[in-house]
């Protein structure tokens, strides 16, 4: 099996199994709703160094590489984003046909030599089986969202972030849709 799929199905079934736990926690324990179990997780691929690294006095079995760097900055944005599992295009690209990936946002992030590297971050929403019309209602303006920013089309941007901060089926992503507002008006103020 493709282990980019087995990663982010994997991430898909952590999350499942959380929401029973918090709602076995809150419904049958009788855990106030403040406490959560929560997690994020952030999914890139690519060649990595695995093993016991250090000297002699200090070993630690690590992961070092590129991918495991932006798998680690994808995991610390979804508690911006308040979004996960977050995956990179890399992944994205080979786990679409399967599951719907929402755009997040574009970011740089330095890599492991130091120089930059831009990477367009995606949200795994649900496996594309289990699909909902309004799942699917989101997915398709995000992509016209990505289009847009991409294409610097800011005006295009603008009015499909007001169009989704005004529907109730988007509200997990209020956080997104705001930092990508902010983010063209900033753009544009600047361009003035």
């Amino acid at each position: 099996a493709d282990p980019e799929l087995c990663a982010c199905q994997t991430a898909l079934c952590f999350r499942e199994a959380l929401q029973r736990v918090n709602i076995y926690a809150h419904e049958v324990v009788g855990v106030d709703k403040q406490y959560t179990v929560d997690y994020r997780v952030g999914i890139d691929a690519g060649t990595l160094l695995v093993g016991n690294i250090g000297f002699s006095e200090h070993i630690n079995y690590t992961v070092c590489g590129d991918a495991s760097h932006i798998a680690s900055k994808l995991e610390q944005l979804g508690k911006d984003y308040l979004l996960t599992p977050l995956i990179s295009q890399s992944v994205r690209d080979k786990v679409h046909h399967d599951l719907i990936c929402t755009f997040v946002d574009i970011v740089t992030i330095a890599g492991t030599n130091g120089s930059p590297k831009r990477v367009t971050v995606y949200h795994i929403m649900c496996a594309r089986a289990e699909a909902t019309p309004a799942q699917l209602r989101i997915k398709r303006v995000f992509s016209a969202i990505h289009r847009a920013f991409i294409g610097n089309d800011s005006a295009t941007v603008l009015r499909l972030v007001s169009y989704a901060l005004h529907h109730r089926n988007f509200n997990q992503y209020y956080t997104v849709l705001r930092t990508i507002e902010q983010r063209v008006q900033d753009a544009l103020a600047a361009d003035d």
